[in-house]
């Protein structure tokens, strides 16, 4: 009986280990953009320009 519960627990460990390594394989980046593309925030080495908003209650710098 005990040889069993031991082999059934293994084979659970297994099954849980092939179940989690293939979702983490699943997680694909995807393809690569072509260096002649347009800029965007997913191509590699773009550089995204952000204009700063400040604000403070007590204060106005209009």
């Amino acid at each position: 009986m005990q040889t069993s519960k031991r082999i059934s627990q293994i084979v659970l460990a297994l099954f849980a280990l092939l179940t989690l390594s293939v979702s983490a394989l699943a997680a694909d980046p995807g393809l690569v953009y072509p260096p002649s593309s347009e800029v965007s925030d997913q191509k590699a080495g773009s550089i995204l320009f952000y204009n700063i908003y400040t604000s403070s209650a007590s204060g106005s710098n209009a």
